[in-house]
């Protein structure tokens, strides 16, 4: 990833999702073979690993919530 170390350098969080189909299940996972979109299942994949990566990251920001009385 050619901006990884700017990113890490800023302080910004990175998720990365470049490899999140395993390369054999791609065929698999796309919508239609001429459609390199991920299908229903894919769509899933995706969103687990944003899941298990993104809830750690919010739970450490400071809440500005108030506090209740």
């Amino acid at each position: 990833m050619p901006n990884l170390a700017a990113f890490a350098a800023a302080g910004i969080p990175l998720i990365d999702l470049f490899n999140v189909f395993p390369e054999a299940e791609r065929p698999a996972l796309r919508v239609a073979p001429w459609d390199d979109h991920p299908n229903a299942t894919g769509h899933r994949m995706i969103a687990d690993l944003l899941y298990r990566d993104l809830v750690p990251l919010l739970n450490r920001l400071p809440s500005n919530a108030p506090e209740a009385e």
